[in-house]
């Protein structure tokens, strides 16, 4: 089961239908019972994914999210996957600052670099894709010494992190569900590989 928090974001439903076309079976959590959710709802007996999507505002606006995050990320039965604001709420929870982007970008289509590791992750042959952005924000590098200490790929591209992996982890700063992003079902295929 893949439960997609919504920040009342007009994407979440596309995010919802790439899902569902995955086979997967999806459920949509209000931003009304966001919190209460990840505090207490998430006790299972099984694998099961969650998605923090898109939304408005500074994920610092979401303290008690990041605090759940925190928690969520400790956790081998559960696969976190963050989209947009998604991303910048696991970059948060994992020390990371979110600060204006260096390019910000709405409904616009970016030409990205995928390395060796992202290629096998991903599933692909491609060392470039494109990707569609929406967002002011942006994630901030940091050294490789931070990354080391937290078992945690970070994926940078113009100083900014657009892509973050881990062990059940997966977040992008880029819109993977939207039409503009090339293989789509690519960037979904982490989450679908844990539950499977």
């Amino acid at each position: 089961m893949v439960y997609i928090c919504d920040f009342d974001d007009s994407f979440t439903y596309n995010i919802y239908s790439e899902i569902s076309l995955s086979g997967l079976k999806a459920t949509v959590i209000s931003k009304n019972s966001i919190k209460e959710f990840l505090e207490t709802n998430i006790n299972t007996k099984g694998k099961l994914a969650i998605v923090l999507g898109p939304g408005p505002f500074h994920p610092d606006d979401y303290p008690e999210i990041v605090t759940a995050v925190k928690k969520i990320l400790t956790r081998k039965d559960l696969f976190l996957m963050g989209i947009c604001l998604g991303h910048q709420l696991i970059a948060r929870a994992l020390g990371y600052e979110v600060d204006r982007s260096i390019n910000p970008k709405h409904g616009e289509v970016e030409k990205i670099g995928l390395d060796i590791k992202a290629r096998k992750l991903l599933g692909t042959s491609e060392s470039q894709v494109f990707v569609q952005r929406y967002n002011s924000l942006g994630v901030k590098a940091k050294d490789k010494e931070f990354l080391k200490s937290n078992d945690i790929d970070a994926f940078v591209n113009n100083k900014e992190i657009f892509m973050l992996s881990g062990k059940g982890l997966i977040s992008y700063q880029f819109h993977p569900e939207s039409v503009g992003t090339s293989f789509r079902s690519r960037f979904f295929r982490p989450l679908k590989t844990f539950l499977l």
